[in-house]
């Protein structure tokens, strides 16, 4: 059997915030991010329930 070690991630936290819990389709969504460090990219994906 092959030797396995597990290294953990440091991701920065992030914050995504939105006024309502739930909208409409194609509804505009107003949307901030927060996040714990400057710069960078952030991708938003949305997914249907």
């Amino acid at each position: 059997m092959d030797d396995i070690s597990l290294q953990a991630i440091e991701e920065p936290p992030l914050s995504l915030n939105t006024p309502l819990d739930e909208y409409y389709v194609e509804e505009p969504i107003p949307w901030s991010i927060q996040a714990g460090t400057a710069g960078g990219q952030v991708q938003v994906e949305l997914k249907r329930n």
